[in-house]
């Protein structure tokens, strides 16, 4: 999930791209917005046979947050479930509802987006279900992967979904030793550009753009049901 906020301060006007790719060949853009249309997502899938990646790119305020991302799911003896995968089938909804909030000052909270969903079939016949969902203050997004035969159990052995965050934000990070943590390390503030590379950190890592606009990054694993 990408949340997001913003307060006011000064217009910077450096970029910093962490996902490069050349000349890609898409079929088609599909185009996702919040309720109150700030936040507007596209999504990017490739033209067939074309070997480009699924990607998509976010605005807030008409300001460019991310750009070139990628969306990847790799499984054991499958590899990337969307390589050369088409998209064959969308659906889209609104949702505005309150639901309780077990703990804190206040007892409901708006559970308000809409959604847009993309159903992806590769040449080996394989399925999966991309979910993005736009609120006016955040970007969610998840892989499904359906039942399907062969497929009754997953081993995931890799995920490059990526975040191609633009304008070089200061960065307040948490670097982890290790897979084992106590969420409870020192937090390094730096330019973006001057992180360490293919290191781990700790989620929610958070962003604070010289515009104002402040997000975080953040991850969660479960199964849908």
């Amino acid at each position: 999930m990408l949340s997001l906020f913003r307060n006011l301060s000064q217009i910077g006007s450096a970029t910093f791209l962490i996902t490069m790719m050349l000349s890609p060949v898409y079929a088609n853009t599909f185009s996702l917005s919040s309720p109150d249309t700030k936040l507007k997502l596209e999504i990017q899938t490739p033209a067939n046979a074309s070997k480009a990646p699924y990607t998509w790119s976010l605005t807030f305020h008409n300001r460019v947050l991310m750009r070139h991302c990628l969306l990847n799911l790799e499984l054991a003896r499958e590899g990337d479930l969307l390589a050369d995968g088409q998209v064959f089938r969308t659906q889209t909804r609104v949702m505005k509802r309150s639901v309780p909030v077990l703990f804190g000052k206040s007892r409901v909270a708006e559970d308000h987006f809409q959604e847009l969903r993309l159903w992806v079939q590769n040449p080996q016949k394989r399925r999966v279900l991309l979910v993005f969902r736009c609120y006016n203050d955040a970007l969610a997004f998840r892989y499904e992967v359906p039942k399907q035969k062969g497929l009754e159990a997953l081993t995931i052995t890799d995920e490059k979904t990526s975040f191609g965050i633009q304008e070089n934000p200061t960065a307040y990070l948490q670097y982890l030793e290790n897979f084992f943590t106590s969420h409870e390390h020192n937090v390094t503030a730096l330019p973006l550009n001057q992180a360490k590379a293919e290191t781990l950190l700790d989620m929610p890592a958070t962003f604070v753009r010289a515009d104002g606009i402040h997000f975080a990054i953040t991850e969660e694993i479960g199964r849908a049901h």
